[in-house]
């Protein structure tokens, strides 16, 4: 993946060295603005019953830790990112591998920022449905790092080498149509992974990201998808 990454969750929060502490949003909290009151709007846990869009919004706040320096702490606010990569993937229950954020923010723990090193209009939104299409979750689950059923995980270091749609490589034109594509799907519902192949959202989501951005057949990857979801690792209980 030829982009630069958001700082490490230990940079972040490590009771030692973090610069920052963070507060996960209270269950229920549906006030206004909750995420941007005396702090910074960052993205903490991935569960299922709750990421369940391709665009989510902050779930917990960065606070400034008066013990360190604050030239410190806006170097690591400047990573912050609108796409952002989940870390793990419990294929049973999850739905998303990557989502966006209306506003640029960290990510912390489950979640990765991602920042292409040429920002465009589009960039982010097409590796947003690369990674949430079947030929991402493939080419993901074949890099992840754990070998049991059920889990596929992609700490910073392997999302570095981990392959993906070279989004530099795609016209003005390809860019837009991915905008489209996202903006259109971004407030619908996705299903599980276990169901990949019955999902009317990722299907139109795969069939889209052929048709309009990539040029190629749909065909093609629902065949893929055909095969995948019988894969006994998108199955596993844990």
């Amino acid at each position: 993946m030829d982009t630069d990454f958001g700082p490490y969750e230990m940079q972040i929060k490590n009771p030692k060295q973090g610069l920052f502490t963070i507060r996960e949003r209270p269950v229920g909290a549906t006030e206004p603005g909750w995420e941007l009151a005396a702090g910074f709007p960052a993205l903490w846990r991935h569960k299922g019953v709750r990421n369940k869009l391709l665009e989510a919004c902050a779930d917990s706040r960065l606070e400034r830790r008066a013990d360190r320096g604050r030239s410190d702490q806006d170097s690591m606010l400047a990573r912050r990112g609108r796409l952002q990569l989940a870390r793990e993937l419990g294929m049973a229950p999850q739905r998303v591998a990557a989502v966006m954020t209306e506003n640029p923010m960290l990510g912390v723990r489950s979640w990765t920022s991602v920042l292409p090193r040429n920002p465009a209009p589009g960039k982010n939104e097409a590796l947003c449905l690369w990674l949430n299409s079947t030929l991402g979750l493939l080419l993901r689950i074949m890099h992840g790092n754990r070998p049991y059923l059920g889990r596929s995980a992609v700490p910073t270091e392997l999302a570095r080498t981990m392959p993906v749609l070279d989004v530099d490589r795609l016209s003005p034109d390809q860019l837009t149509a991915a905008a489209e594509v996202y903006a259109d799907l971004k407030h619908r519902e996705l299903e599980g992974f276990t169901v990949l192949a019955d999902d009317p959202v990722r299907r139109e989501l795969n069939e889209r990201l052929c048709r309009e951005v990539l040029g190629i057949d749909p065909e093609i990857v629902a065949d893929i998808t055909r095969h995948l979801a019988w894969e006994p690792t998108l199955h596993a209980r844990h």
